[in-house]
Parts: structure tokens; C-alpha cells; sequence
């Protein structure tokens, strides 16, 4: 039969009654012990906190009362709860807030089944916190929320900025020496106002008194970077939470990313709350592999990675060390084609980034060749880029051994399978520059300004080091120290002498390798060998500089004014279109007007002849012949003018 309620009036009357009769005891003032008789201790628990007590808790003492006068909590676990009430009241008496969460748990039992199944685990956990003479009020006041918490929002454990908090009910208070919750099954969550992290399944057991969470399994996906969650996520094995903290790590971890890998891997993972709201900035979680090398064939199609990695939020980052950089081959027609070497590169799902990246194409049996450049790949577009950044070493000119030219460009293109290579512009802008310079080139102005103020020329200050060591490398700092100046000092003019390729040098790790155009410029100098003056600009508005036919190994080169071929003979190139085509070891074909002192050729078909540094044509359309006048110009150089007859239809070699 069902208990009839007590009528409202009549639990106020009751109210009354008690208070007063409490009053009459002598507690009025302040109440420093709950009374041993357990029916007091409604009306005294109002009397220490209505003080406290706020608007929407004006009617707390009334239910308290009708929840502790019936048999919902048995006599036993009554006298506990006063027993823990006025240890607690030993601690303080000042701020009783706690008293009233204290209050609001307790009626939690006439709601919460999941409350009546734990009830007593609870309190015996607290009737030992509660003895303890080194555990503050402070603390205890936290443990009453975190509970009145978890059994209505399902936070455990909450701080000031953030909260660790599960989204089930499948939790269960234990208590043997000292109390601990364990959970089964559910999702643990940490979330402040903006941001918030999780383990999915997991399992753990919570220890209040330690703040410590120890868990076992679980998934961590990277959903906040918008990852599909089934495709790249994190299995944990056991692991350990502070919930004082934001983070956490996990060691053991094994890593599936199913844009990369075809099976999982193993290594470490950290977590953290951050501030970023755009998904492009959020830097967790965080992977690190414990394996240094990965080789992957196929990354995408063609394109194989070989070296370390990590994952940093929406970063894939790939890498390596300055011995054993990560690699990126790319193939062509089947064969080895490009191979990129870096300490760094950064995955976005379709794209491949480096900012510093060791560069080569191998083309037959000879290369282009830089040490340090942007790369990128674009695996929807299957394009790579290369280019130079701002580091002012990744401007220096690439190398191509088939043409025996050093090339400055500023930027190329190749879309993997198609033959042909593009030099070009930037993205973005519309006049593109490119510089092709032999590599006997030599020009004895530009070699004396790089001595600047120096007491001895750079050039002939690394030949010497070179001889003193027996080694063309060497390193930055070993050098400073020969010529005794700062490293700084030394690395800038390092950097002047690789960006007229004379030698490489890494920037990174400061290595330096000595390029034979640096003795041929000493020996030069010197008028002990011939060099050469051979080198132009390409300039456009619009379009490409120049395209390399991978097949051929042609390079067909637009926006070419004209070209010097011996200054001592006064011997200029005027291409046609301003067009040219580059050949093997400096050779190259072209149609246009050839300038040789007191003659000039109109004519197709023209080809440079390097090895014996001529220029021979069978197609040549006219030759105009000039002469020499008595009238100087201003240099006080001789007028030349043009005869009125044409030599037409000849052939020849100059």
C-alpha cells in the first residue's frame, strides 16, 4: 500500500517544529555538530546553509525532508551521511555550499536508479575523504560536484577551462581502501567552450583522490580536421590520463591511415584541447611512428615515399634526418625519373609540400640537379612543382649535365606522363624571367666584384681550404674558422658563390660542395684555359620560358633577345620569334640573324657547333656586308656602315 505524501503545510509546520526545538538547544547562532538523533538533521542542514542557499534551491529543504523522513535511505546509510556531515563540518564552517551539492546527491536517489545502485560505494568513499585529515574542503567541495556531475551530465572530473566528461551510464563506484569508478564501453571526453577530444569504446578506471584516469583500448579519429573517422583513426592499448590536464599521450598506438598504408603502425599519440576553430589549424592529434623508415610503394600512382613520418592534425608530415633523408621517386615511363630528397615534407591527403628539398632528374645518363629547392606534388592534377622560396640559397641556378648549362628559373612544371617539362612563370604573375648560363662561363668583371671588401677573394680563399683539407666538401663552420670570420659572414658569401654555381651549398646543415666551375674560374683568371661568355635571359609576359622534351632532350627556349658567343669577336645571335632550341653540351639550333663583326647573316637552320665553337648553316638566305667609317662614336669606336649589295642563297660555317 502506498504511502499517503505529507501535505505541504504539514512538512512546513514539521519544519518549524524542528528548528525551533533546535533553537531552544542553543544552536541558533551557529550549529558546530549535527545532532545524533538522525530525524534532527533535515532542519539542521537548513539551518547551516539557507543563507547559501539560491533561488532555484528555495524549495531543497522541503524535499530533503519528505525524501529523509521516508524509507528511501535506510537508517544505516542515514547515519553515515551525518556521520560524513560533520567531518565535513569539522573542516569548515564558513562555507557550506558543499552541504547543499551533499544535499541534492542524496535526492538524487528518488531519480536515478543508476544513484540507488551506487549509493553505497559512494558513501563509503566519502566517509573515508571526508576523515582524512590532509584532504581540504577545497578538494572535497570538488569531488561533491564532480559527482553530482557524472550522475546528471555525466562529467567526472571537472577544472576551471575544461572538463572530462563520458556520454553513458555504464560506470560503477568501488570501494576497497580507498574509491574509484570504472567504466565500461563508453566515449571519454574532454571539451571546454570551443573545443573538445575524445576516445571513442574505451574502457578505464577513475581514481579521485590521484586525478588519474587509467584506460585500456579505445578510438581516436581525427574528426576535428574533418578526416573520414573509419579511414584514418588511432587503436589505443592502455594508457594514462591526469585529468588535472587538457592532453594526454598513449604509447603503443597503432595508427591506420588508409590513404597511405595498407595496414596499421605503431608508435606514440598525444592529444590536446586547442583554440583553432578552423579545421585547417588544428594541430592534434598528434603520431609519431616509432619505425624511422617506411617504404611505400605506390603513395599514390607512380610516386613512391621512403623515410619516417608523423601526423600533426590535418598535417601527414614525412621525414627524415640530415644523414638519411626521406625520399620521394617518382617514375616515368616505368624507368626512374625524379627523386626528391628532404628532412620535411607535409601530406594533405592529395598534395606533397617540401620548403627545402634536395632535387633530381634523371635524364639518361646525365641529371638535372639542384640541392635545394620548393617542391610539390599534386596527385589530383598529377603536377609537379618545383620552384625557389625566399631562402635565398634556393635561388641559386639548377644544373643540367645533358646541356652542361646552370639554369635560374622561377618555377617548373611537369605533369607526371606526359614528355615534356615546363619552365615557366609563378602562379599568379604575368612576366617570368629565366637565365641560362654555360658552365664555362666566365666574365672577368663579374669575378672581381665578388671580392667586395674582402682581403682575400672568396673563390680563391675556398680553392685554397679545399687543398688544405684534399676534400671538395666540407662544412660551413670548418671554413669560418680557416679564414677566421663568423659563420653568419661565411654563409652569406657562401650563398653569393652557389647562386652564380659555383658551389653547392645546403643551407640546413651548412655542407658545402665545391663545383668544378670554381677552379675553371681561378684557371681562367688566370688566361690558363679558354672559357666562354655564353649566357642569356629568356624573358616573356605570358606563357613559359621554355619546354624540355623528356624524349629528345631538346629544350625549346622562347623569349631570347639575343645571345653573346664571343665578346673578343663581336659575335651576336638574334633568334627569329626570339626562339631557340638547346641541345647536347651547349650546342643549339636556331633561325634568325647572325652578327659577326663586319658581317651579317640572315638564314634558318642554325647551329652552334660548341666543341668547335662555330656556327654552321645550309640555308643561309643573305649576308650583308659592312665596312668601316673615318667617323667615331661615342666610345670613339669607328661607324661601321652597310654595303648596298646582298650576298644571297650561300651556305657556310662562321
Amino acid at each position: 500500500m502506498k504511502r499517503p505524501k505529507p501535505h505541504k503545510l504539514t512538512l512546513k509546520l514539521l519544519l518549524l517544529v524542528v528548528i525551533t526545538a533546535i533553537n531552544a538547544q542553543g544552536f541558533s547562532q551557529k550549529i558546530t555538530e549535527f545532532s545524533s538523533d538522525i530525524m534532527l538533521f533535515p532542519a539542521e542542514l537548513e539551518e547551516l546553509t539557507k543563507n547559501q542557499l539560491e533561488e532555484s534551491e528555495k524549495d531543497l529543504p522541503e524535499a530533503f525532508l519528505l525524501m529523509w523522513q521516508s524509507d528511501t535511505l535506510s537508517t544505516d546509510q542515514k547515519n553515515l551521511v551525518v556521520s560524513i556531515s560533520n567531518d565535513l563540518l569539522k573542516k569548515t564552517a564558513v562555507n557550506t555550499r558543499h552541504f547543499i551539492t551533499f544535499a541534492k546527491i542524496l535526492m538524487l536517489y528518488t531519480q536515478s536508479k543508476k544513484f540507488q545502485t551506487q549509493v553505497d560505494s559512494w558513501l563509503m568513499g566519502m566517509a573515508e575523504y571526508a576523515k582524512t585529515d590532509n584532504l581540504y574542503i577545497s578538494w572535497l567541495n570538488q569531488f561533491i560536484e564532480n559527482t553530482y556531475a557524472l550522475f546528471t551530465r555525466g562529467a567526472f572530473a571537472i577544472n576551471p577551462a575544461f572538463e572530462w566528461k563520458i556520454n553513458s551510464e555504464n560506470f560503477t563506484y568501488q570501494f576497497d581502501k580507498t574509491l574509484s569508478i570504472k567504466f565500461n564501453n563508453t566515449d571519454l571526453i574532454c571539451s571546454n567552450n570551443s573545443d573538445s577530444i575524445s576516445i571513442l569504446a574505451t574502457n578505464g578506471v577513475y581514481y579521485p583522490l590521484q586525478d588519474k584516469w587509467i584506460g585500456q583500448k579505445g578510438k581516436v579519429t581525427w574528426i576535428r580536421s574533418e578526416f573520414p573517422v573509419d579511414q584514418i583513426y588511432a587503436t589505443l592499448a592502455d594508457y594514462t590520463i591526469n585529468t588535472t590536464r587538457n592532453e594526454y599521450e598513449a604509447d603503443s598506438v597503432l595508427y591506420t591511415n588508409l590513404d597511405y598504408f595498407d595496414k596499421p603502425s605503431l608508435g606514440r599519440l598525444k592529444d590536446k584541447i586547442t583554440g583553432a576553430s578552423n579545421p585547417q589549424n588544428v594541430n592534434y592529434p598528434e603520431f609519431y611512428t616509432y619505425d624511422l623508415r617506411h617504404k611505400i610503394t605506390n603513395l599514390f600512382d607512380g610516386v613512391d615515399f621512403d623515410g619516417g613520418y608523423y601526423m600533426l592534425g590535418t598535417q601527414f608530415i614525412g621525414n627524415g634526418t640530415r644523414e638519411n633523408p626521406a625520399i620521394i621517386e617518382i617514375k616515368h615511363n616505368n624507368n626512374d625519373f625524379l627523386r626528391v630528397e628532404a628532412q620535411t615534407y607535409i601530406f594533405k591527403r592529395q598534395t606533397v609540400v617540401s620548403d627545402y628539398a634536395s632535387i633530381r632528374f634523371k635524364t639518361q645518363n646525365d641529371s638535372l640537379y639542384h640541392t635545394g629547392l620548393g617542391f610539390s606534388y599534386n596527385d589530383q592534377a598529377r603536377l609537379v612543382t618545383i620552384a625557389p622560396t625566399n631562402l635565398l640559397t634556393t635561388q641559386s641556378p639548377i644544373l643540367s649535365t645533358y646541356h652542361n648549362f646552370a639554369i635560374t628559373f622561377a618555377q617548373l612544371q611537369w605533369h607526371v606522363g606526359d614528355n615534356e617539362m615546363i619552365f615557366s612563370a609563378p602562379m599568379g604573375s604575368t612576366q617570368s624571367r629565366a637565365i641560362f648560363e654555360s658552365n664555362n662561363f666566365f666574365n672577368e668583371q663579374i669575378f672581381d666584384e665578388l671580392m667586395g671588401r674582402d682581403e682575400q677573394h672568396p673563390i680563391f680563399a675556398v680553392s685554397n681550404f679545399t687543398s688544405r683539407i684534399r676534400s671538395k666538401s666540407f662544412n660551413v663552420n670548418d671554413f669560418a674558422r680557416y679564414i677566421r670570420k663568423s659563420p653568419d659572414q661565411v654563409r652569406i658569401a657562401l650563398m653569393r658563390l652557389a647562386m652564380q654555381g659555383y658551389i653547392l651549398y645546403e643551407y640546413e646543415t651548412g655542407d658545402v660542395f665545391v663545383l668544378s666551375k670554381l677552379y675553371d674560374a681561378i684557371r681562367a683568371k688566370g688566361r690558363y684555359i679558354d672559357y666562354d661568355v655564353l649566357k642569356f635571359s629568356s624573358y616573356v609576359e605570358s606563357g613559359v620560358n621554355a619546354k624540355l622534351d623528356l624524349n629528345t632532350l631538346e629544350m625549346a627556349i622562347r623569349g631570347v633577345e639575343n645571345v653573346s658567343v664571343s665578346d673578343s669577336q663581336n659575335v651576336f645571335l638574334y633568334p627569329a620569334r626570339r626562339e631557340l632550341s638547346l641541345l647536347k653540351n651547349r650546342n643549339f639550333t636556331f633561325d634568325g640573324m647572325v652578327d659577326a663583326g663586319m658581317f651579317r647573316f640572315y638564314g634558318s637552320n642554325f647551329v652552334f657547333d660548341y666543341s668547335n665553337f662555330r656556327i654552321n648553316s645550309e640555308n643561309i638566305d643573305s649576308l650583308r656586308l659592312n665596312f668601316q667609317t673615318d667617323d667615331l662614336d661615342f666610345y670613339g669606336e669607328r661607324i661601321l656602315k652597310r654595303v648596298t649589295n646582298t650576298l644571297e642563297v650561300i651556305s657556310g660555317e662562321v
